[in-house]
């Protein structure tokens, strides 16, 4: 091949992911095929992924741990012997748990802002928070002293 496969070795649970695989030099052009750990990937209506054979793309909506493995993929055509990459691993890792809590504060902190602003917003359409100002009148001197 041309190129081998593009696996990252690493991917967060829950997130999407697409490796590609590309025989540049094929004539005429290769169809593809995916394996893991050495056992070839056959889409169904079931499986977490879908492959496109003539691309060459294998396609996650969510990862999985037990997408985890070795993954290489394989071309050919009807000319000459099939071509392989080279196998490698891809890792599926949860979130950082530092991320998970990052994410929760975030969004405590938004809801309570949504929530201030809907009190506020409440207290204005009911006349609670009319201001009452008076103007402060000092009360008046006491009268001079009367003299006889």
């Amino acid at each position: 091949m041309s190129r081998p496969a593009e696996v990252p070795s690493s991917v967060f649970v829950g997130s999407g992911l697409e490796l590609h695989c590309k025989d540049k030099l094929s004539v005429p052009p290769a169809t593809y095929r995916w394996y893991k750990d050495n056992k070839a990937l056959t889409a169904t209506a079931d499986s977490p992924y879908s492959v496109d054979t003539n691309k060459g793309t294998l396609k996650f909506k969510s990862v999985s741990k037990t997408d985890a493995g070795m993954y290489r993929c394989e071309s050919s055509n009807n000319v000459g012997a099939p071509k392989s990459c080279v196998a490698q691993q891809l890792k599926v890792v949860d979130y950082p748990i530092n991320l998970a809590i990052l994410i929760a504060g975030a969004a405590g902190l938004l809801i309570l802002a949504l929530f201030c602003c809907i009190c506020v917003c409440l207290c204005r359409r009911r006349g609670c928070c009319k201001s009452d100002t008076k103007s402060f009148n000092p009360p008046p001197p006491p009268p001079p002293p009367i003299r006889n």
